[in-house]
């Protein structure tokens, strides 16, 4: 129904899709998991201002490394970043963990990810 909506609005309030109840209803769940998200990770991490700051060059690095348009290949890339930045502060120290580094020498490849789904603007576009 989401989809529907989102591709044609007219048309899913012609089949009887109540527009602004599913509308409601994505931003509300996607509300509420951001929210349970920032409970699990206060769990283990500790919260200060400026925290994003830390954060966002991890979730970068991520989205550029699996392609903004792959959410599979997003989560590879977390999950090997993830690897990366521990064993590398465990094994090598003075080398550690950059997102600049890490994903810097990508940078000259395709912009698919590495799982080489496309960047879609917009579904519709593509009729």
């Amino acid at each position: 129904m989401l989809r529907a909506s989102t591709d044609d609005r007219e048309m899913a309030q012609g089949c009887g899709i109540k527009f602004p109840m599913v509308s409601m209803g994505a931003f509300a769940l996607g509300g509420g998991l951001g929210a349970l998200a920032g409970l699990v990770g206060a769990a283990y991490l500790s919260i200060y201002p400026g925290i994003g700051f830390e954060v966002l060059p991890y979730a970068l690095a991520a989205v550029i490394i699996g392609g903004a348009g792959s959410l599979r290949g997003v989560v590879l890339a977390s999950a090997i970043l993830g690897l990366i930045d521990n064993f590398g502060k465990v094994l090598l120290s003075q080398l550690s963990y950059s997102p600049v580094r890490a994903h810097g020498h990508y940078l000259g490849g395709p912009a698919n990810g590495f799982l080489g789904n496309a960047i879609d603007a917009h579904p519709a576009a593509q009729r």
